[in-house]
């Protein structure tokens, strides 16, 4: 039998694959088995199964499980996880519709890292990339061409080519609605680059989609 981190890194793998509802179950089974509901490992199968549901459009179970996970975080004076789990409830929320409550997340998020982690420009990366996208999908174009490059910064800094190919990726769609296509392309085949590096093969087919739909928008 398979340890319980070996499932949680399999059900992980699924959920990568596009596999959503197999590494839903998965996630269930490891909670199951799993007796201190107070262990990092009980946590991280929590996380996993929280990003399963959001993508499953569960966004109310997805929510009660960031919740729960915010509360105990806050319970330890565990300021890292606190700022995670602010992010997000921040993305169920974006996912959702509601970007006033997002955005409201992604501050107090960035608030933790601004007074605790100043250096931790992943955190930074993913935090202004979120909130670029909500100016996007508000039609605040050039706040969010702004904030997306902020992100793209911190994620050069980070080194992270998810990150990377994530700010990018949102330029790439923010100069297309300026109708500035040509930087618009540049940084989708930036984004494709940073998304092969990592071995993220979803990631590159999003944006080859994405450039398919720029190219013939019918």
């Amino acid at each position: 039998m398979k340890k319980v981190e070996e499932q949680i890194e399999e059900a992980f793998k699924l959920f990568d694959q596009g596999k959503l509802h197999e590494a839903e179950e998965l996630y269930h089974y490891t909670l199951s088995v799993i007796s201190d509901t107070q262990s990092d490992t009980y946590h991280h199968a929590l996380f996993g199964l929280g990003y399963v549901k959001a993508v499953l459009n569960d966004y109310f179970g997805a929510y009660n499980i960031y919740q729960k996970l915010l509360r105990n975080a806050q319970q330890k004076g565990n300021k890292k996880d606190e700022a995670i789990y602010f992010h997000q409830l921040g993305m169920v929320e974006r996912m959702i519709g509601n970007y006033k409550c997002a955005n409201s997340f992604f501050s107090q998020e960035a608030t933790i890292y601004y007074d605790y982690f100043p250096e931790y420009t992943l955190g930074f990366a993913a935090n202004w990339y979120e909130q670029g996208y909500i100016a996007m999908k508000q039609g605040k174009l050039q706040n969010a061409k702004k904030i997306m490059h902020q992100s793209l910064d911190y994620a050069i800094q980070s080194e992270d080519s998810i990150s990377i190919g994530c700010s990018h990726r949102g330029l790439g769609e923010i100069y297309h609605l300026l109708s500035s296509r040509i930087l618009g392309n540049k940084h989708f085949q930036m984004a494709i680059k940073a998304f092969d590096e990592a071995d993220d093969s979803i990631g590159v087919q999003e944006v080859v989609n994405m450039m398919r739909k720029w190219e013939d928008p019918t």
